[in-house]
């Protein structure tokens, strides 16, 4: 009921930015209005606000699976009722829990340990062959999103290797022994965002534009005007 300001629900900055600017007003809510909105602010400054500034500070497409880790640990820390309401968006989204993306951040890791595993695990998938001359599988491939562990400490852990497994598009063209050699140093790869401002502006286009006009061709068609 407070009149704060316009909020943009295709900017979630700003709807969290409101969450906590009602917080410090005098806002005389109590009880159950008092309780849920302490929750919300809660979540704001100790879940969604870090993990913006981390992707901010990380923006690279091998960083995806260590957010997707590193928002699991955050949201451990959060009571109980917080972590039944979010989870399964934190699943059902979970689109860097893929195996071949978790794989793909793990041979970029500086740490030899995680590009070791990944190396076994691409190997694994490969099978026996000739190594000098084996490839990798460049098939088309399903793409469930994959059940995460939400207790995972390290990427190995994130989600479950037993089924559904594929190696990363960029090592289908690496020989076996090129694949054995990302164990010495990180694989070099292009340097994509994992996130873009740019979509956070076509999000809010797009929403703006199904305020005024109905049907696809005649919201491209606003869009482009």
């Amino acid at each position: 009921m407070l009149e704060i300001g316009p909020v943009s629900h295709s900017r979630w900055l700003t709807t969290a930015l409101r969450f906590m600017r009602i917080w410090v007003s005098k806002h005389n809510l109590v009880d159950k209005d008092f309780t849920n909105l302490k929750m919300i602010v809660e979540f704001c400054v100790g879940v969604y606000m870090v993990q913006w500034f981390n992707i901010k500070l990380n923006s690279k497409w091998t960083q995806g699976p260590k957010h997707l880790l590193f928002q699991l640990q955050l949201l451990n820390e959060q009571c109980e009722e917080v972590k039944r309401i979010v989870m399964p968006t934190v699943r059902r989204s979970a689109w860097y829990g893929f195996s071949e993306s978790v794989l793909q951040a793990m041979l970029c890791s500086e740490e030899e340990h995680e590009r070791r595993d990944a190396v076994e695990k691409i190997l694994h998938v490969r099978g026996e062959g000739d190594e000098t001359i084996q490839l990798g599988d460049r098939s088309v491939r399903p793409r469930k999103t994959p059940f995460i562990n939400i207790e995972a400490t390290s990427l190995s852990q994130l989600i479950d290797w037993s089924s559904a497994v594929f190696e990363p598009p960029l090592t289908c063209s690496l020989t076996t022994a090129a694949v054995k050699m990302l164990v010495n140093k990180p694989m070099v790869v292009p340097d994509w965002p994992s996130h873009t401002q740019s979509v956070e502006r076509c999000v809010k286009m797009t929403t703006e534009a199904a305020c005024h006009v109905y049907s696809q061709e005649r919201r491209e068609c606003y869009i482009r005007g």
